[in-house]
């Protein structure tokens, strides 16, 4: 049986190390593809992401310089010939496997996809892995070499990657979605006319948009600390909050928002808590939110009056009486207002008319 010595052991440990380490996929193909050559000596390293369906390829390679103009395409027009992408689409099994059990080396010489592919990168001999993803993609890990073929030590240094590299990938893969959502939640909070800042411990800032930024300087002044520390009352107050709320069983009622007026203006901070990680939602409101002020947007007269008490939480059945309309009526006020605004809805129209220009005196 094939054993590892002692610097196999730490070779493989600190790769390792630096796949769980990978804050998203990219970061993950950089790493795989950079230290393989540390655990297995290589010509070239690469971290491949095959899709036999579509006959599509992407790599990650070190060096860089193996790679040559339109390597991709000649390897996605002879992709169906390769040993490896056949046994990985037929069996899903990801063990180590070399390019010596599958076919000779004149075998090899005679395909289209070493005369086009390999023979330009000088890759005599393969070895890979292939990590587990939902099919018909295939994740490989793969070495190559020119002179000498791969030991069954190597394989065995392979095969003891695959668990561990899977599940790296995955939580790799997992933070990269997340990325991705909260870029969109913070887009959609941005569109809606609102600000957001998470908070982790000792309330201090994780995140925060920009407009979210822009008012903690507006309202509470420059912070004169480190740029993760909330403003001196913003913090006070939210440490007061959660420690009243701690102190209170089953606290059914949210928090009483944090109100702050300032030139006509009102900014309304909201928070909501889980464990040791708080979210605040930042709101500006005109104080001089008139009819007068949300015709600036556009707006008819009365489109603007039908705005005023949206703004103010009135539904279509309340402001009908009020403007002595139907509502029907009213949302056929809406309808335009939607239009003329380039929004999508009633929370999207407060939202832009909240931002509007004060009324001019």
């Amino acid at each position: 049986m094939e054993r590892l010595r002692e610097q196999d052991v730490r070779s493989l440990l600190d790769f390792l190390a630096g796949c769980y380490a990978a804050e998203d996929r990219d970061v993950f193909a950089r790493h795989v593809a950079a230290g393989l050559s540390a655990l297995v000596p290589n010509d070239a390293s690469t971290y491949n992401e095959i899709n036999p369906g579509t006959r599509r390829a992407d790599w990650v390679v070190e060096p860089a310089a193996t790679d040559f103009p339109g390597s991709r395409q000649a390897f996605e027009r002879h992709m169906g010939e390769h040993p490896f992408v056949s046994y990985f689409r037929r069996t899903r099994d990801g063990s180590a496997i070399k390019l010596s059990d599958f076919l000779t080396r004149r075998q090899f010489h005679d395909l289209g996809l070493y005369q086009e592919f390999y023979r330009h990168v000088r890759g005599e001999h393969l070895m890979a892995i292939n990590l587990p993803v939902a099919p018909p993609v295939i994740i490989g890990i793969a070495a190559i070499r020119t002179r000498r073929d791969f030991t069954e030590r190597e394989r065995l240094i392979f095969d003891l990657i695959r668990p561990h590299a899977s599940q790296a990938y995955r939580n790799a893969e997992t933070a990269t979605l997340w990325r991705q959502e909260l870029a969109l939640l913070r887009q959609g909070i941005e569109d809606l006319g609102q600000g957001l800042i998470t908070l982790g411990r000792n309330a201090r800032i994780v995140l925060a948009t920009t407009r979210a930024r822009q008012w903690l300087t507006e309202y509470f002044g420059a912070s004169r600390g480190p740029a993760n520390r909330l403003p001196e009352a913003v913090e006070r107050w939210v440490r007061h909050t959660t420690t009243v709320r701690l102190a209170r069983a089953g606290f059914a009622r949210p928090p009483r928002p944090l109100l702050v007026e300032r030139g006509g203006k009102r900014l309304t901070v909201r928070l909501q808590s889980a464990s040791t990680c708080h979210l605040l939602l930042l709101a500006e409101q005109h104080l001089s939110a008139t009819p007068a002020a949300f015709e600036s947007l556009g707006l008819t007269r009365r489109e603007a009056e039908v705005l005023a008490w949206v703004v103010k939480g009135k539904t279509n059945g309340a402001i009908a009486p009020i403007l002595g309309i139907s509502a029907r009526t009213v949302q056929h006020h809406l309808d335009h207002i939607y239009r003329k605004l380039d929004v999508a809805n009633r929370a999207a129209a407060v939202a832009r008319a909240l931002t509007a220009p004060p009324e001019r005196t």
